[in-house]
């Protein structure tokens, strides 16, 4: 009984040391969320439900978001990008049309299963400068 362990055994233990290991480094689960923020963004409409389908969406190409802070509660950036959003009750999106530039209230909830919607949006004038760098 006091032999050195058989190769199959040895290895086994070192496998299970491993994973116990990275377990141990694993990030810890997020136990409280970062508050709910909003950011006054400028954009221009990409795309918009189809007229006989209407929905609750709007796809915008917006300008980075300065200040961002992602779901770690940490601050990230988040570069000029083409992303669809979804539309808070109460937002009218029916007189836009693709092009037409915006600017646009974007809360951000990380605890909640749509984190990111429009809350509130207003044209700009058509000759509005937007940066997409």
């Amino acid at each position: 009984m006091g032999g050195p362990l058989p190769p199959q055994m040895r290895l086994g233990l070192a496998l299970l040391a491993v994973t116990l290991l990275a377990v141990g480094c694993a990030p810890e689960p997020i136990d409280q969320w970062p508050p709910v923020k909003v950011y006054s963004v400028r954009g221009e409409v990409a795309s918009l439900p189809a007229a006989d389908r209407p929905g609750d969406w709007i796809s915008i190409r917006h300008e980075a978001i300065e200040g961002f802070i992602g779901i770690t509660g940490e601050p990230e950036p988040m570069d000029a990008m083409t992303m669809r959003f979804s539309v808070a009750d109460g937002v009218d999106i029916s007189s836009l049309a693709v092009g037409d530039r915006i600017a646009f209230e974007l809360e951000v909830d990380w605890s909640a299963d749509d984190r990111a919607h429009v809350i509130a949006l207003e044209p700009l004038p058509p000759d509005t400068e937007l940066d997409f760098q």
